[in-house]
């Protein structure tokens, strides 16, 4: 996941593409079942046309990247949820956030441009863990019986 708003520098571009990049070069099975998100911290009742533009002339009609925007209180529940500071807003935080299968973050990746070889090897060894990063990898055995 990453964020965009309308009003940003070229970092929500490079961000964008990088993700796009990241999303479209996955193995298949695993590029099926991770979902790459780009949140819009623009007001999208004033703003959705600004969003679609980005949209449009930074990665088109063939992202694998899912685009979320909503309203003012949504924009604001969601970053204090993640608990960036209201006074560095509409400027979007730096950086990708990966999720692990139960929605807990897993990793973060900053820097300009974003390691893609590393994000996308970390996605790969994330993937193989089934149930989120504190379960172990593989199937869960059951106990041996025990005979009386």
């Amino acid at each position: 996941m990453t964020f965009v708003a309308a009003d940003c520098s070229i970092l929500c571009v490079t961000r964008t593409l990088d993700l796009d990049r990241v999303a479209k070069a996955l193995p298949g099975p695993m590029r099926d079942r991770a979902v790459f998100m780009t949140v819009s911290l623009d007001d999208a009742g004033h703003d959705a046309g600004r969003l679609r533009a980005f949209i449009d002339g930074t990665v088109g009609a063939s992202t694998r990247l899912r685009f979320l925007a909503g309203d003012a209180a949504w924009t604001a529940s969601l970053t204090a949820m993640m608990r960036y500071p209201a006074a560095s807003l509409p400027e979007p935080p730096p950086q990708i956030l990966v999720f692990d299968r139960r929605g807990g973050i897993a990793m973060t990746y900053g820097g300009d441009p974003v390691d893609r070889p590393r994000l996308e090897g970390d996605i790969a060894l994330l993937s193989t863990f089934t149930q989120g990063l504190d379960a172990p990898s593989g199937r869960a055995t059951e106990a041996a019986p025990h005979k009386l």
